[in-house]
């Protein structure tokens, strides 16, 4: 009786999984670098770079 009108457990696991997900897909394909801009980047992998 004292669950009603909560959200399942596992809908929260499932939505911050994905979530997780597609953030690391987002940032490997990195939209927001050009082609021209990729030589740039091929040899720095730190941060500061």
């Amino acid at each position: 009786m004292g669950r009603q009108n909560r959200t399942p457990t596992i809908v929260i696991l499932w939505s911050v999984l994905l979530a997780s997900v597609f953030s690391l897909v987002w940032v490997k394909i990195d939209p927001f670098v050009s082609k021209d801009d990729s030589s740039l980047t091929q040899g720095c992998i730190a941060i500061d770079c």
